[in-house]
Order: C-alpha cells, then sequence, then structure tokens
C-alpha cells in the first residue's frame, strides 16, 4: 500500500506533538474459575460470560459409594448443579441410586480494576525487524507464572512512543493479560505512514504470537492503526480504542470488515481529537459499542506528558486512573480472564450503572 506523506504548520504541529493526533478526517462465551479472593487465572474466550466459582463462600454437595461418577453445570450466574451417580458392587442386594444436588454460591464478586491486579508483572525489552524499513522496539509486560497468557498490543499516538503506554500496559498485565506496548516505526513528522502502521502490528503479532489470538488496544493515531490492523488480522480477538481518530477516512473504510468484538472510549471534543469528528468510528464496526468518559481530555488517555500535553487539554488523573481501569477491565473480560470485567464496559453492568450515577461515563 503506498505511504502517505503528511506535513504540518508549526503552531498546529506543537498541538498534536502534545497530545499524539496527526489525523484529520471522520469519522464468547468463557470458561473461568475464579477464587473467592478475586483473583481470576483460567483463560477461555470472549463473549458472554458463564462461571463456577470456588472459594470459602461455596457449599460441595457428595455422594459416597463403591464406585461414583460426577458432573457439575453451571446454571445461570449464581447457582451450580452437581449430579451424582452411586452404584455399590459388592452388595447383590443394593440398588442404584442417582442424586443431583443444587448448592446456591452468590454471584462473582466484581473485580475493582482501579487497582493492580493480583499478578507480580515482569518487564522485557525487545525488538523484531519486520521489514527494510522497520526494525519495531516494544516493551513485553507479562505476569509472572501466567505463560499462556493471551497478549495485548498496546499501541502509543503520532510523535509520542511506547513510553507514553507504559502505565496501561503494565496494570492490563497485572489483570493476567500480556501486554505488548510497541515503538511505531512510522507516527512521526517527517515519516506518517498510517496504512504501514497497520501491516507493521500485523507482521509484529504474527513475529510474536504466531496464530495467537490478539488483543489490539490503541491510541489516537495508534488507534487507527489498531483498527487497519485489526480489519486485516484474522487472528484479532477483540479490539479497544482509546479516543482513536481517522485520517482520509482510513479507519471508517477499514471499520465494517473488522470480526471481533470492538469498544471506543472516548473524552471531550476538541483539536487533539478533530473535534470528535471520529466518534462514529467503533460504530461502524458490526456490534461494537462506544462510551464517553465525561471530561477527559485528549491526552488522559496516555500517561501524563505535562505542560505540553495540556495544549489539548488540562490533564484530570482521576480520569486516566478511570480510563486504565476500563482498559483492564475490558481487555481482561474479552482474554477470558476475569468476567467481571463485563460489568464495567457493557452498557447496563453493575458498575457501568455505578459510573454513570457517578456522572463518570455515559454512551456515546
Amino acid at each position: 500500500m503506498s505511504a502517505l506523506r503528511l506535513s504540518t504548520p508549526f503552531l498546529v504541529a506543537t498541538l498534536l506533538v502534545a497530545c499524539g493526533d496527526s489525523t484529520a478526517g471522520s469519522a464468547s462465551e468463557s470458561d473461568a474459575v475464579t477464587s473467592s479472593t478475586g483473583s481470576s487465572t483460567a483463560a477461555g474466550t470472549s463473549g458472554t460470560s458463564g462461571s463456577a466459582t470456588t472459594g470459602t463462600g461455596s457449599a460441595t454437595a457428595t455422594t459416597s459409594a463403591t464406585s461414583a461418577s460426577t458432573t457439575g453445570a453451571t446454571t445461570g450466574d449464581d447457582t451450580t448443579t452437581t449430579t451424582t451417580s452411586a452404584s455399590a458392587s459388592s452388595d447383590p442386594s443394593s440398588t442404584t441410586a442417582d442424586t443431583t444436588t443444587t448448592t446456591t454460591t452468590g454471584p462473582l464478586e466484581i473485580t475493582d480494576f482501579y487497582e493492580p491486579g493480583p499478578f507480580v508483572v515482569d518487564t522485557e525489552a525487545g525488538s523484531e525487524k519486520l521489514n527494510a524499513e522497520c526494525t519495531m522496539k516494544y516493551t513485553l509486560y507479562s505476569p509472572v507464572d501466567a505463560a499462556d497468557a493471551p497478549l495485548a498490543i498496546v499501541v502509543h499516538g503520532f510523535s509520542q512512543n511506547q513510553s507514553n503506554m507504559a502505565q496501561i500496559g503494565e496494570h492490563i498485565a497485572s489483570h493476567g493479560v500480556r501486554a505488548l506496548t510497541p515503538d511505531l516505526c512510522h507516527a512521526t513528522f517527517i515519516d506518517t505512514d498510517h496504512p504501514q502502521n497497520g501491516i507493521d502490528l500485523t507482521l509484529l503479532a504474527e513475529t510474536v504470537a504466531p496464530g495467537e489470538d490478539i488483543i489490539y488496544v490503541g491510541y489516537s493515531a495508534g488507534g487507527l492503526a489498531t483498527f487497519l490492523a485489526a480489519a486485516s488480522d484474522t487472528d484479532t480477538h477483540a479490539l479497544l480504542g482509546l479516543d482513536p481518530v481517522d485520517a482520509m477516512n482510513l479507519g471508517a473504510m477499514a471499520a465494517p470488515g473488522i470480526d471481533a468484538p470492538t469498544l471506543a472510549l472516548h473524552g471531550s471534543a476538541g483539536s487533539c481529537n478533530n473535534n470528535g469528528d471520529s466518534f462514529g468510528l467503533a460504530k461502524l464496526v458490526p456490534g461494537a459499542w462506544a462510551l464517553n468518559t465525561v471530561g477527559a481530555s485528549h491526552c488522559d488517555f496516555q500517561e501524563d506528558e505535562g505542560f505540553a500535553c495540556g495544549l489539548c487539554g488540562p490533564s484530570h488523573p482521576e480520569l486516566r486512573e478511570l480510563i486504565v481501569a476500563l482498559s483492564a477491565a475490558f481487555v481482561a473480560w474479552q482474554a477470558g480472564i476475569d468476567p467481571t470485567g463485563e460489568e464495567w464496559v457493557t452498557i447496563g453492568g453493575e458498575k457501568y450503572l455505578e459510573l454513570v450515577a457517578d456522572g463518570l461515563l455515559k454512551p456515546l
């Protein structure tokens, strides 16, 4: 695909360097076992969640016999049914019995995604030569003792780098999902190529995690790159846009071809997110939805860059913490690590309704 080369006047350049935006344009059932402490340790696939809960609050019914077979089934969110078939083998006069016991365990405790997760995080720097023009550097945040954890690729905005996404990457990893934060090769004033950034991300995924499901997370122009990657990568498992922007309708054209659960989080409209003209981008993806973090500036979606980023709006540390929490909730839910993440990010979810009542979140 041909490269796109953009030049920008100095004043606009100053704004965009500050906030990571180089663009102009328009806009499955998971198996999880959760301990009573709230930590989730088994991964499945994304979608609506059914779960069995074990812990000190759960009662267990058993039937003793010479030989027995037991099957368990989850009915709803808070009831576990155990069926035990028993047969005595030594006494000819004995009879067989089928015993079904229903144990009410209560709903899952919703994880507090504001807090770091239960995993210690290991950090490793690396790089991959993807093609003649791109050797992509990255940092991999991995939950310790979770070698088979799913992978999220978390991408920075225009004229930024991987360090701007370190906070989100590490927080996601603490909740049980590997997070890789790359440096895009074509996201500067002298070299801007959005389609190639999308291609490079798919090459990176194929190189570091061949054949594995990938969750793409992208901020601003990095959000556009992840939309392009998700549309072409058949291993895309989910997509999260962090105030993503579009350029020359590239994202809008790619969005209908994305076949994965997709959520976009947006802040307030301003010059650094094209005055909100990409707020409808996610809704072009079949089944996707978008939420507004009320009052957030464009730069609240990345790690604070101080005074310079203030040109895109004031910094709100409390809203950045919310965005980090929502990001971890979506990724952990979609990765099958923690089904309670759904309650944070789906319209009508218990935690979602609490955040709406507090004036922090609303549908877009």
